[in-house]
């Protein structure tokens, strides 16, 4: 009410946004760890696993941009090789909880699409105001927001499969 801005909607939706992006992603992630509580750290893990094998493969093979206007280094060729290290995660992660592995690799699947998605998006919000970084205190890493990228995203589509696996006793 006291600020004179051309557009106070739009100034109001980029104070709330952060608000809702960051908060739903951590009652996702809170919620998740109620229903199966290693959930947590394996995402990370799958999160960190595809993000090395999407670095990887991608710097390897990688000649198909995926979504060059918004991030212009992926390629499809490392987001399946993002997809493989993160199911590779899910599988571990079900060997170590000696659980049924297909539960593990479904949600690594969805942790690893959703995941690249946050990451996209994160770039998306960057380029929109013109920053290559989102910090300064992680110098060669893209700051704090691009270390949480994934998980941002990640996390409420997690809680949600797992929540379906969970009603649906698969």
């Amino acid at each position: 009410l006291y600020v004179k801005s051309p557009a106070p909607l739009e100034d109001a939706a980029r104070g709330c946004l952060g608000v809702y992006y960051i908060g739903i992603a951590l009652a996702s992630a809170a919620m998740a760890a109620q229903l199966a509580p290693a959930v947590v750290i394996l995402m990370f893990v799958m999160i960190w696993l595809n993000e090395t094998g999407s670095y990887l493969v991608g710097c390897r093979w990688g000649r198909t941009k995926l979504f060059e206007r918004i991030s212009p280094k992926k390629t499809w060729e490392g987001f399946f090789g993002g997809i493989a290290g993160a199911l590779l995660a899910g599988w571990g992660a079900s060997a170590l909880l000696d659980a049924e592995a297909w539960r593990w690799l479904v949600l690594a699947l969805v942790v690893a699409v959703t995941g690249v998605a946050g990451d996209l998006v994160e770039s998306m919000f960057k380029r929109s105001v013109e920053l290559k970084d989102s910090g300064r205190m992680l110098p060669g890493h893209g700051g704090w927001l691009d270390r949480f990228d994934a998980l941002l995203l990640a996390a409420p589509f997690a809680f949600a499969c797992l929540a379906a696996l969970r009603i649906f006793g698969m």
